[in-house]
């Protein structure tokens, strides 16, 4: 074959490949002309990350991660097209399809442990991988949430097909985006699809069309499965519900045995909260809990300063194994991966007392039940 005829064949491929996929087109040509001006796309969201100075291992929690200057960036492994390729077309029916439910309970155990929106990011699977956990793409995406393989290692997942893992870390990378961008989910999708340096760089949604298309359509699949009731919980009571009955005598057992007075205080004040609402980065009885802002304000009332996310509590304080915990111990959990997603606060009797996830409340819960005894990773003495 000649190297006319080895062009021509592979000419005809790409055309072969672009008439099948709308998104495949953009590998091939990624730059795209909004308006008077002309912009090209990053070819894989690793270089796109690159192009903007972001370390996609760092810079979801921290925005200071964020370099306007390549060269601090950390090296990127680099692909051939953005993280998200595959391009699923909803039903005619609306966007449940016959697959569409098999993950369900995985995608809120995921949507739960990361608090985001379960609808939301039922939606972006859908819109990844078309609930497939084995889907490839043509240059490497993988599993449900289409992680490219440096993408899924910085977010702690080591087997991209693994529903469960590629769900937590997909949920994980969207919670990043939520928090950096202020809870707008239309820059946190972008900033999946063409990295949040881009998002930075551009004020906004990036003038690529792939990105622009992107958004919309997950949260349209998001809207259609949040109408039909996905993820959704009874509306929680809009005021803190004092402690009664068993609870009482729970919280005061709890604070009668605990081992320090600010350890007590802590506990009488988490509990004066229960029946609040859970709210994803709430820190106060204003705004409502999450669970490191409920043990960070419990505390914080009792002279005793903690770091804002659970992560960063698990390190303060001296370890404690589960048969030494005391009332007032944090308490931890952490997912598949081994991130420290979930806190709380012990009360003895294996009891503790959690601001769970979104759409619950602040709550007294237990030790024995077995998702939180799979995923308990230790205490620590704060005081």
């Amino acid at each position: 074959m000649t190297i006319a005829d080895a062009t021509s064949s592979i000419q005809t491929i790409e055309q072969r490949i672009a008439s099948i996929s709308p998104l495949a087109a953009q590998v091939f040509a990624p730059t795209v002309t909004t308006g008077s001006s002309t912009a090209t796309a990053p070819t894989s969201f690793a270089s796109q990350l690159q192009a903007a100075g972001v370390d996609p291992t760092s810079a979801l929690d921290d925005p200071a991660a964020a370099t306007a200057d390549p060269a601090t960036a950390s090296t990127l492994t680099t692909a051939s097209a953005p993280m998200t390729t595959m391009s699923v077309t909803p039903s005619a029916t609306g966007a449940t399809t016959d697959a569409s439910t098999q993950y369900d309970n995985l995608i809120q155990q995921a949507a739960r442990d990361q608090g985001v929106d379960p609808a939301l990011l039922k939606g972006l699977v859908q819109a990844e991988s078309g609930f497939n956990p084995n889907a490839v793409s043509s240059v490497g995406a993988q599993g449900l949430t289409q992680l490219m393989p440096a993408t899924a290692s910085g977010l702690g997942v080591t087997n991209p097909f693994d529903p469960l893992q590629s769900l937590e870390g997909g949920a994980r990378f969207l919670a990043g985006a939520l928090k950096r961008f202020g809870g707008n989910q239309e820059l946190a999708l972008a900033a999946y699809n063409a990295g949040p340096g881009a998002v930075e760089k551009y004020g906004g949604i990036p003038p690529y069309a792939e990105t622009q298309a992107y958004v919309p359509r997950v949260l349209g699949y998001a809207a259609q499965y949040r109408a039909a009731g996905f993820g959704q919980t009874p509306a929680a009571a809009p005021v803190a519900a004092p402690a009664s009955g068993s609870d009482a005598s729970i919280v005061a057992a709890a604070e009668s045995s605990a081992p320090s007075a600010a350890a007590q205080h802590a506990i009488q004040v988490a509990s004066q909260y229960l029946g609040t609402p859970y709210r994803f980065g709430g820190a106060s009885p204003q705004t409502g809990f999450d669970c490191s802002g409920l043990a960070q304000y419990a505390y914080g009332q009792s002279g005793v300063s903690l770091p804002r996310v659970a992560a960063d509590q698990y390190t303060v304080g001296q370890p404690v194994d589960r048969a030494s915990l005391q009332p007032g111990d944090l308490i931890f959990f952490r997912d598949s991966t081994g991130y420290i997603h979930h806190e709380a606060i012990y009360l003895g009797g294996d009891r503790f007392i959690q601001a769970p996830h979104t759409g619950d409340v602040v709550k007294i819960s237990s030790l024995d039940d077995p998702y939180y005894a799979g995923q308990f990773a230790g205490g620590r003495r704060v005081a």
